[in-house]
């Protein structure tokens, strides 16, 4: 059976929720392990939950003040039936709702076991 769309929103609001709370441990639990990092600096490959929870735990100043991460989900590409392509264009807002910025990616999940997770992560800069 397909990816549902509903479980790729589900997915994306519990991410936010782990990347609103800054909990790294919760975070790195919804990336897959091997995954990558492709940016306009080269790919990086991440080979244990270990390396998603330093680096997220090195870059937490970045989102000061920071409360809420919502992902609004652009468009969702199924790939084949445990993988899909999701854009995201996150909103980030403060303790008081107001907006504090945001940043867009491409995902790739991919369901194993019955669960999403991250597999390949692009950050979109234009």
């Amino acid at each position: 059976m397909a990816i549902a769309e509903q479980d790729v929103r589900t997915f994306f609001n519990e991410y936010g929720q782990a990347l609103g709370s800054r909990d790294a441990k919760a975070i790195a639990k919804h990336w897959g392990i091997p995954s990558l990092v492709v940016s306009d600096q080269g790919t990086v490959p991440v080979a244990s939950s270990e390396e998603v929870e330093a680096f997220f735990s090195s870059s937490m100043q970045q989102y000061e003040g920071v409360a809420e991460a919502r992902a609004n989900i652009e468009r969702v590409a199924e790939l084949s039936e445990n993988v899909v392509a999701a854009e995201i264009a996150w909103q980030h807002k403060d303790d008081q709702g107001r907006t504090r910025g945001g940043e867009r990616g491409h995902y790739m999940l991919s369901r194993q076991n019955g669960r999403l997770s991250i597999v390949v992560y692009a950050p979109k800069t234009a």
